[in-house]
């Protein structure tokens, strides 16, 4: 189901225009879609819609190794911070088995 999101963060506003944003969690596909609407002056511009199906670490090691790839390194940011079954996005290194 679209709709527009409900905290202050779910559009951009300036004099001339302002941006809303829906998106769509299908949580049993994996996949997040959406659209950003502009407003200029009123009148809606064409919606820049977008959609991205993503991996659990396991999944994502799976696919790797299938392609001959081995788990180096994973931490949950680009700071090192240690990845735990808590993190909410991880930062995974593979590297090609010999």
């Amino acid at each position: 189901m679209f709709g527009c999101l409900a905290d202050k963060n779910d559009h951009l506003h300036t004099a001339l225009s302002t941006v809303f944003s829906f998106s769509h969690h299908e949580v049993e596909h994996q996949r997040m879609s959406g659209q950003f609407v502009e407003y200029t002056q009123g009148i809606p511009g064409q919606p820049r819609r977008w959609a991205v199906h993503y991996l659990t670490p396991e999944q994502l090691d799976s696919y790797a190794a299938d392609a001959g790839l081995v788990l180096v390194d994973r931490s949950e940011d680009g700071h090192g911070s240690v990845f735990t079954a808590d993190s909410r996005r991880h930062i995974s290194q593979y590297r090609r088995l010999p």
